[in-house]
């Protein structure tokens, strides 16, 4: 695919891009689509929607229960309403403070579940590894 970049007046060719390097190392999520893998201990997390680029409201209290390399599925009290902007802040311990950024889907209430699942658009390595653990460390039956 050709394109022509903003602040460019050449045409690039690009390819399947799939990231960034230094000094920035982010990934873009993989494009096929893989299951949700519940955690055996819940994240905590604050969930802030976005009106533009500011933070609308207080907020709302909730957990993240479930992930996949892509897709969070948060619960909380108060769904929220599909192709918003939000901010998630985690609230453990030892990753207080991180945030995640995504775009929320569906809202969880259509299947019976309080809760949103949420877009993400990237995910930290230090936040990757706290849920492999919480994901890796659930009983298997067999």
């Amino acid at each position: 695919m050709e394109i022509v970049p903003k602040g460019s007046r050449e045409l690039l060719t690009i390819h399947d891009v799939a990231g960034i390097g230094a000094p920035y190392h982010r990934r873009l999520a993989r494009r096929h689509d893989e299951p949700l893998v519940p955690l055996a201990e819940p994240v905590a997390v604050h969930v802030h929607v976005l009106e533009g680029k500011l933070v609308h409201g207080k907020g709302q209290p909730g957990a993240l229960v479930a992930i996949s390399s892509r897709i969070g599925r948060v619960r909380s009290e108060r769904p929220i309403a599909a192709m918003q902007n939000v901010r998630i802040e985690l609230r453990e311990p030892e990753l207080w403070g991180v945030e995640l950024w995504g775009k929320t889907l569906v809202p969880r209430e259509a299947a019976g579940e309080p809760g949103f699942d949420v877009w993400l658009l990237t995910i930290p390595e230090e936040v990757g590894a706290l849920l492999a653990r919480r994901s890796a460390s659930r009983p298997r039956n067999g």
